[in-house]
């Protein structure tokens, strides 16, 4: 009996610290108040190598990795919600890779929000658009096709108070020339573009590690840029690139990605064994490839003119 109240209090234990690292994690990485200046020693090798890749469809990002909740039951989006700090009148762009389910969720909260959305999958699209309608939602959720280039073209006379890339902005190519067209899409002073997305750690830029480690670790890491078509890219690479392009006020927060595990529930770790063994059709002796995946950080931006 006693050993049963012993495993009894060591779980009750377990259960309140992962409770508790959960909220300290979400509080942390939802809370981007810490300003980031740019920075003269970066290492485009991420960005070079995407770039020169040959365009394929690749695996989708789509609310796979980074879901981050503050509650055991949280809304998939919730903690995107309380980072927006919306009233319910804004005029938003989403540039996201979320079928159109995170739109369906802000009109499900906000009656008078007005959402556009640029698509640059046919088959996406398409699915989208008979979402919205089906739904009854046109008048709330304006979707377009066309490319992340074309953005400048495709809304030159609007304006926003948010634009927004949910595990999206390692999917644009010639990331230099689309940041340059974004300043003209922000509405006003208090707009701003809130990104979410994975990155790597600069293994490259590790003076203590070795150059046969760094080009081993490099290999690997470009086994997941081309499986997922992402430029995983790096902090600073990205902070970089808003501030040579009109923008001044760049804020962060990141952290390994081994800590959203305590801000999943049981149907996001179900998802994530899901997508490896049945979608991925991987196995056991595949982990050894996958396991670069834990050198990326989830990281959050809310960046401003």
């Amino acid at each position: 009996m006693n050993y049963i109240l012993i495993i009894f209090i060591i779980l009750l234990f377990l259960i309140i610290l992962a409770t508790l690292i959960r909220k300290l994690v979400s509080n942390y990485i939802t809370n981007i108040d810490k300003k980031i200046n740019n920075s003269s020693k970066i290492n485009y090798l991420y960005d070079n190598y995407y770039e020169n890749l040959k365009t394929n469809d690749g695996k989708s990002l789509i609310g796979i990795f980074s879901i981050i909740r503050y509650n055991f039951m949280d809304e998939i989006y919730k903690s995107d919600l309380n980072i927006l700090k919306l009233n319910g009148n804004e005029e938003i762009l989403n540039l996201s890779l979320t079928n159109c389910n995170f739109e369906i969720y802000l009109v499900n909260k906000f009656k008078n929000i007005k959402i556009h959305c640029l698509i640059n999958n046919l088959t996406d699209f398409t699915s989208c658009q008979d979402k919205i309608k089906n739904l009854n939602l046109e008048k709330n959720i304006i979707i377009k096709y066309g490319k992340y280039s074309d953005i400048g073209n495709i809304y030159q006379n609007k304006t926003f108070d948010r634009i927004v890339l949910l595990e999206a902005v390692g999917k644009i190519k010639d990331r230099t020339n689309f940041i340059k067209k974004l300043p003209n899409l922000l509405k006003d002073k208090e707009s701003f573009i809130y990104i979410k997305t994975l990155v790597f750690k600069d293994f490259i830029l590790e003076e203590e590690l070795s150059d046969p480690i760094k080009n081993k670790l490099f290999e690997k890491q470009k086994i997941l840029i081309k499986f997922w078509n992402y430029n995983f890219s790096t902090n600073k690479s990205i902070i970089n690139d808003f501030y040579k392009n009109g923008f001044t006020d760049v804020k962060m927060k990141s952290m390994s990605i081994m800590f959203l595990f305590f801000t999943y529930n049981f149907e996001d770790i179900i998802n994530i064994l899901k997508l490896y063994f049945v979608e991925l059709d991987l196995g056991i002796k595949d982990l050894s490839d996958w396991l670069i995946l834990f050198s990326c950080n989830i990281s959050t931006f809310i960046i401003k003119k």
